[in-house]
């Protein structure tokens, strides 16, 4: 039977426009200036300014603001902030809206966001201080952490993973999947971990009954699906969608295994959490804010995904914001110790000499617990995201 091709120009667009962050940020070199220009104005947001670094603390016998008022303060002082996202993808969408929608701007920031390409690329600008901070996939930039590179995990802004399992049409269940092949990334990256996990609990057993054929990013991946090379492989949204207008069929969505994960993660350096830790709070709390926003308005959102992934496909955009905004938005954004543990030991069963092997040693949940305690956090729920917990 012969394969389905997609279609050209829709499928080249979503591939071009939305590349699976794991594999944009595994390689790849060079920055572009980002910010979209959204073309949309961004719908009036609930609340007032927000904060800066090296606020003076409140006088002795004075209560600490909370909830709005303690981001920012009003002795937060502006402040210079540069910022990178790794790759073209629907689920960068906070910093974009944390930029675009004035977030930043309301937190007394002054944030200057780049696309930087590539994970090894984004480490060395973290480490060379030309950025403060770092939007991109945890399990492209934790091997390069456990190498010796000394930044941190800060925020964690989605649970549970996006990927799904599409395939050639005469697949029509996971036991179809028997002597067929399955392409993955490279051995040792932790999606790749999750398509076994998949597998096993379907009864199947990597590389005896399902052939896992390293193939590299979602890009190469697809293009080997079309190619007749495999038989599936995985992939993230927008284009799971393009490749069912192309003919291919889903069949399993890997958020069910119910696994821990690590995806789109905040990194900062020990260098910056150390010399400006209000700084690193007020990020924090600004893309926490971006995050109920985007939850909260749609509309708005979905465009400027459109305008940052210079997409049209209104279904792709859509789907994208399904899996992303409603269905695995971390609020609050907290990073999960055991899942960046797995990611750790993965990656140490290709690199066992790794100098970094505890998690606990890369991973500071303290500047979000810090947002948290002041009441930051329930109050723009309670703004923007009312009736939802």
């Amino acid at each position: 039977m012969m394969r389905p091709g997609a279609r050209a120009r829709a499928a080249g667009l979503v591939l071009l426009a939305a590349t699976v962050v794991l594999a944009a940020c595994g390689s790849g070199q060079g920055a572009a200036s980002g910010g979209a220009g959204a073309g949309s104005s961004a719908p009036a947001s609930a609340g007032s300014s927000a904060p800066a670094s090296g606020a003076a603390p409140p006088a002795a016998g004075e209560a600490a603001p909370s909830g709005r008022a303690a981001y920012p303060l009003a002795s937060d002082p502006e402040a210079k902030v540069h910022a990178a996202w790794c790759a073209v993808a629907g689920a960068m969408f906070p910093l974009w809206v944390a930029k675009e929608a004035g977030i930043f701007q309301r937190h007394k920031l002054d944030v200057d966001i780049q696309l930087i390409q590539g994970g090894d690329t984004n480490m060395a600008a973290l480490m060379r201080g030309e950025v403060d901070f770092i939007e991109c996939a945890g399990g492209s930039l934790i091997p390069g952490i456990m190498a010796g590179a000394d930044a941190l995990l800060v925020a964690n802004l989605y649970q549970g993973n996006p990927y799904r399992l599409i395939v050639v049409p005469e697949v029509q269940t996971m036991a179809d999947l028997r002597g067929r092949k399955l392409a993955i990334s490279r051995p040792g990256d932790y999606d790749n971990r999750l398509v076994e996990v998949m597998l096993e609990r379907n009864g199947l057993v990597a590389n005896q009954d399902v052939t896992l054929v390293p193939v590299g990013g979602q890009t190469d991946r697809y293009n080997a699906l079309k190619g007749g090379i495999v038989d599936g492989t995985t992939v993230n949204p927008p284009v799971n969608l393009t490749a069912q207008n192309a003919g291919y069929r889903e069949i399993f969505n890997l958020g069910d295994l119910g696994i821990s994960s690590v995806y789109i993660s905040l990194f900062t350096s020990r260098n910056v959490l150390q010399s400006r830790p209000r700084l690193v709070e007020r990020f924090i709390a600004a893309m926490v804010e971006a995050s109920a926003y985007a939850k909260a308005n749609r509309e708005y959102t979905i465009n400027l995904m459109g305008d940052y992934l210079k997409l049209n496909d209104r279904a792709a955009l859509e789907g994208a914001y399904q899996a992303f905004a409603v269905e695995t938005l971390a609020i609050p954004p907290y990073v999960p110790v055991d899942a960046v543990q797995a990611v750790m030991d993965e990656t140490l069963r290709i690199n066992p000499n790794a100098t970094v092997r505890d998690a606990t040693t890369i991973v500071d949940n303290k500047p979000l617990q810090a947002v948290e305690a002041s009441g930051f956090i329930n109050a723009v729920k309670a703004e923007l995201l009312p009736g939802q917990n």
